[in-house]
């Protein structure tokens, strides 16, 4: 009965104050994303309602074609880096 007395107080504590995302720490970039993020052009890229990627048909990173392609999260590794991470990092504000 005791516990049940101290969890109910708790759950409203966490309830008014709700987590907010954007002030959450977040993990600096390797050396691997900073330097695939060098290589990206935002506005080549769209982030879709779901979090997934889409680029344009002339999409290019550093000097290789990644055209009229859809992708998420672990899809594609890039010189250690995974794509859909540095794209959220660097273009989602976009």
């Amino acid at each position: 009965m005791l516990r049940a007395r101290l969890a109910v107080p708790l759950l409203v504590a966490f309830a008014a104050f709700p987590v907010d995302q954007s002030t959450a720490q977040q993990t600096p970039p390797t050396g691997a994303e900073k330097a695939l993020a060098a290589q990206i052009k935002c506005e080549d890229f769209k982030r879709n309602p779901d979090g997934s990627w889409v680029s344009g048909p002339h999409a290019m990173i550093g000097t290789n074609h990644f055209s009229s392609s859809a992708f998420g999260a672990h899809a594609f590794n890039l010189g250690g880096a995974d794509l859909a991470v540095v794209l959220d990092r660097k273009c989602a504000g976009h």
